[in-house]
């Protein structure tokens, strides 16, 4: 699930956990850094985050958000 001020993430374990975007959260598709550039469903995320100025109904706050559309086969 992907909003404009946040994203829900599958984990690995298969849990799910929201993680919220400030403005001065940074973006990297692809290995490349953009300002506009938000996940899509289906992509790879890693993310930085941190508990500080954490919203209401969110479990993290990103920091950095690096994300990787993959390739269809």
């Amino acid at each position: 699930s992907i909003e404009d001020t946040y994203v829900v993430v599958k984990t690995p374990k298969g849990d799910t956990t929201s993680i919220a975007f400030t403005p001065t959260t940074t973006f990297q598709h692809n290995g490349i850094h953009s300002d506009t550039a938000r996940p899509q469903v289906g992509d790879r995320l890693a993310a930085e985050v941190t508990k500080k100025g954490v919203p209401a109904n969110r479990d993290w706050v990103a920091t950095e958000l690096n994300f990787v559309t993959p390739k269809k086969p």
